[in-house]
């Protein structure tokens, strides 16, 4: 893939996509990532046709037809019709746009760069509302944003009991699912990054302040992946006695703070379970009673209580849908170490939160694309007129 204009302009847009889909275009339910997304499409579609050049990826795009089969035949009005048309247009722009335009190089520098900006970011909405108690707005206050209760939260945040800080993102999960994959692509993934293990440490220190189960168990699975990939290797005993000290003086150092205890005491009161789990059971008792349900879904319909990624797909989308998205993740996954690395943490995110479902499967999948298309050169050689079934 030529490192063009339109390759910059889709990979800085993928990447920072979650955290910019917090402001609105000024069009109803159209946020300024979506805005800018169609019309890059626009643009990325005349290209392909110009150089005459397609590459899909198919099992994703079958998943496509599925969801369109599936706006035809159930029952859902016309706001979930439209959840479910953003959600297939998400998936055709990564099927047909990720492998050809998405650059990993470029990707994972702006994401490390986004990163570190969101943990100092909420470093300091920590630091300022502990010591002076002031809560420091986590988005552009001149920008219309599409969710109002993040300026409610703003202003009630002082008479919370447990503080729970948000970065430049709508929740603390969705902060600490976006920077664990980051921490996953610098310490888990061959490249030439410099200055890997303070940048992980940094980011690490960040997950543990949002106080996200889902964090938190993320880093500590990935610094445990490292970690013995590191003794296959034969560390030697200088860095694994440096690694050791780190990890004791941090593991002190969380022991005594409000952070640590605020996430203990969400484990113990079985909060960030409930939320996390109950909805596999509910999900279960609900389509066991309509045989339908069971196997195409109830659609992209609103459901009272919070389900996690792979219960609520199965609410959405039924065992069948399901069975569909899983497979298609796991032929994408399965290519090379890396894309299996990167695969097991969006199986991990898929079980307790919704990563998989919208706007931020976009930089996830077509992470997990570049590596498996070997860091995205994979077109460069391709004939004209060529289309590339993945």
């Amino acid at each position: 893939m030529k490192n063009n204009l339109l390759s910059k302009i889709y990979t800085i847009l993928i990447v920072i996509y979650v955290p910019l889909s917090i402001y609105s275009s000024g069009i109803n339910g159209i946020s300024i990532a979506d805005l800018l997304l169609l019309i890059l499409s626009v643009m990325l579609i005349i290209d392909t046709i110009r150089k005459k050049k397609l590459k899909i990826f198919i099992p994703f795009f079958v998943f496509s037809i599925y969801l369109i089969i599936n706006l035809f035949f159930l029952d859902m009005n016309i706001e979930n019709i439209l959840k479910t048309c953003r959600f297939l247009y998400y998936l055709l722009v990564i099927s047909i746009f990720s492998s050809k335009y998405f650059n990993f190089e470029l990707g994972i520098k702006v994401y490390k760069y986004v990163s570190i900006f969101a943990v100092f970011y909420i470093i300091i909405q920590f630091t300022l509302m502990k010591t002076i108690g002031y809560y420091l707005p986590g988005y552009i206050p001149f920008l219309k944003i599409n969710r109002t209760e993040l300026v409610e939260f703003s202003s009630s945040i002082y008479s919370k009991a447990q503080l729970r800080v948000r970065s430049i993102f709508t929740e603390p999960s969705q902060f600490a699912e976006y920077v664990a994959v980051c921490l996953a692509c610098i310490l888990l993934i061959k490249n030439n990054e410099k200055n890997k293990l303070p940048v992980a440490i940094f980011l690490t220190l960040g997950l543990i302040i949002s106080t996200s189960s889902t964090g938190i168990i993320l880093a500590a699975v990935v610094w445990t992946i490292y970690f013995f990939s590191k003794l296959k290797t034969k560390i030697t005993k200088k860095k694994l006695i440096l690694f050791l000290t780190i990890l004791i003086i941090a593991a002190i150092y969380l022991k005594n703070s409000s952070a640590f205890s605020t996430f203990i005491e969400r484990i113990n009161t079985g909060y960030s379970q409930d939320n996390r789990f109950n909805g596999y059971e509910l999900i279960l008792n609900e389509v066991s009673s309509n045989n339908i349900n069971i196997l195409f879904g109830a659609g992209m319909n609103s459901y009272d209580e919070y389900l996690a990624g792979w219960a609520r797909m199965i609410y959405y989308f039924g065992i069948i849908g399901t069975l569909i998205y899983i497979v298609s993740l796991l032929i994408l996954i399965n290519k090379n170490k890396e894309t299996r690395i990167i695969g097991l943490i969006a199986l991990l995110m898929g079980t307790t939160s919704a990563a998989l479902l919208g706007d931020k499967s976009l930089l996830l999948l077509s992470i997990i694309i570049a590596l498996r298309n070997n860091t995205v050169h994979s077109c460069e050689n391709e004939k004209i007129d060529e289309v590339v079934l993945c």
